[in-house]
């Protein structure tokens, strides 16, 4: 009877230590990388932003560099912000942009080399200027991670890209329906106005008349006074 319990412990316990080392060969070291993330569709003209992921878990980890090139064409780079973290935050960073070439360089080194793993995200601004697409690639001989001994640690690369697009044409707001007509009136001539339309030779008749009647007139009351 002991025999039987003493085996199965001993079975319990080999079990339970081979499922632990499988499960440990199965979840295997983080996977050392350095990536693009975003990119994307984007209107010509406003800024957007793509990172740059840069992860690793060797202890031994001491510097990395990434170079990414891009159509200067179609992208331009405006600045770039190297954010660095992990256990020893001392680092000396720096980046330079070529908009000419289509490259940027970002380099950091850790202080000292000391033991820990690292992980950081640096951001590329850049804008579009004009219509079409641009890869975002890491390139491969300028990409890199160097331990404490400046030996390279084997890592991926995931490359990106962007769609630039001219911005959509303004739709003018729908005119009122219908025709509108003006017409210019005739105005009717008053009477005065048709009076004014009589010939002179018409006007100076009367005035002719008016003057002998007036004559007559006088006449008559000059008669008069004599007679008297």
């Amino acid at each position: 009877m002991k025999k039987f319990l003493v085996l199965g412990v001993l079975a319990v316990v080999v079990s339970t230590t081979l499922g632990s080392a499988a499960l440990a060969v199965l979840a295997g070291p983080l996977e050392d990388y350095i990536g693009v993330v975003g990119g994307g569709s984007q209107p010509i003209g406003p800024t957007f932003t793509v990172d740059i992921d840069v992860f690793t878990d060797e202890q031994t980890f001491c510097a990395y560099q990434h170079v990414l090139s891009f159509d200067p064409t179609k992208v331009q780079v405006d600045s770039v912000t190297l954010q660095e973290s992990g256990s020893f935050p001392a680092y000396f960073c720096s980046s330079s942009i070529d908009n000419v070439a289509g490259t940027v360089t970002s380099t950091c080194a850790r202080l000292g080399c000391g033991p820990g793993a690292f992980s950081g995200t640096d951001q590329v601004d850049m804008h579009c200027i004009a219509p079409g697409g641009s890869a975002l690639v890491l390139v491969p001989a300028s990409t890199i991670m160097r331990d404490n001994l400046n030996q390279p640690i084997p890592i991926s690369r995931y490359d990106g890209s962007v769609t630039c697009q001219q911005p959509p044409t303004p739709t003018p707001p729908p005119g009122v329906g219908g025709t509108v007509e003006l017409h210019g009136g005739a105005s009717t001539p008053s009477a005065q106005q048709s009076d004014s339309t009589v010939p002179p030779y018409a006007a100076l008749a009367g005035l002719g008349a008016a003057a002998a009647m007036a004559a007559l007139a006088g006449g008559w009351y000059a008669r008069r006074r004599w007679v008297r």
